[in-house]
């Protein structure tokens, strides 16, 4: 009996397990991904209070909300890392911030605004580490017309590029309005 002949018998003996295990695969690894995609929108990030009453609140006088192009960016779109393995990172660390949900830690104004800053300056380091790649995702910066910009913004913009300024270091707030120090 060739080796071939012995894997047939194997896979024909083991058939039912086998397909048991491709199934449930199949459904895990498409379960996982539908998750990945319903935690990501701005709806579900909204449903609990704390996001809702401030964090969103807070994005809906910025240009991101409402702007002449009619583009409107999500909580996912600057939050959340574009990248399989960053994404999922990103929604293990999310898991603090149920538990800090959970635990009312910043489930009034008061407590919200109290630690605005210090979530503010967490998501900035980020961001820089990052090099703004939450940011280059829809402004890349040899697309840029600057011509097109004012002569102050041109000049930022190009001293920037030359020096490998990241986008976060001058445009701090532009998603949210900026937290108080």
């Amino acid at each position: 009996m060739t080796w071939i002949n012995r894997t047939w018998q194997v896979i024909r003996r083991h058939a039912v397990l086998l397909t048991v295990g491709l199934v449930t695969g199949v459904v895990l690894t498409l379960g996982f991904q539908w998750s990945l995609e319903a935690t990501s929108t701005e709806s579900f990030c909204v449903a609990c209070h704390e996001m809702r009453d401030y964090a969103y609140k807070s994005t809906q006088s910025t240009v991101h909300a409402s702007n002449r192009t009619g583009i409107h960016v999500t909580c996912a779109d600057c939050h959340e890392p574009r990248a399989f393995v960053a994404k999922v990172s990103r929604k293990i660390e999310a898991a603090r911030e149920v538990y800090h949900t959970l635990l009312g830690t910043i489930d009034t104004p008061e407590k919200y605004a109290a630690r605005q800053p210090m979530m503010a300056q967490r998501v900035r380091d980020q961001m820089h580490a990052s090099d703004s790649a939450a940011c280059r995702g829809c402004h890349q910066d040899t697309t840029m017309d600057l011509d097109q910009q004012s002569r102050m913004a041109r000049q930022a913009h190009s001293n920037a590029f030359s020096s490998g300024v990241t986008c976060i270091q001058c445009h701090q707030g532009v998603g949210h309005a900026m937290a108080k120090p």
